[in-house]
């Protein structure tokens, strides 16, 4: 139920099946206040069967469980895709407010540049 990253919890689930152990990749979203409050996230991959059975346990700690895959592992990858499209609505957030909000997504393109100091330009034809 960690986010450690899908190299170690696939690592984990085949230590597991070697000893015939189910594994099921469960990492949780939402934090402290959402915990208390039973409001979690979960995310869950692995064999449709392990997912099945842990659930209901799931259930009690939180209100949604999506199913990413049948992998461990797979859980992981998306909760780190998630973190990736929560920083890009970020800038494009920033983009809006710098005046773009009427502009297209090359906008983005143009706040990175002015934070990294650079200009993006398609290559010349010789």
């Amino acid at each position: 139920m960690s986010t450690i990253g899908h190299e170690s919890i696939e690592r984990i689930a085949a230590l597991r099946a070697a000893h015939g152990i189910a594994c099921v990749d469960s990492p949780v979203s939402g934090g402290p206040d959402s915990a208390r409050a039973g409001n979690l996230t979960l995310l869950a991959a692995g064999a449709p069967e392990a997912v099945a059975a842990v659930k209901p346990w799931q259930l009690r700690i939180g209100k949604k469980v999506f199913v990413m895959g049948d992998r461990p592992g797979q859980a992981q990858v998306m909760k780190l895709p998630m973190w990736i499209l929560e920083q890009a609505a970020r800038v494009w957030r920033f983009a809006m407010i710098q005046g773009a909000g009427n502009q297209d997504v090359t906008a983005i393109a143009r706040v990175m540049e002015s934070w990294a100091g650079v200009e993006v330009r398609r290559e010349t034809q010789p």
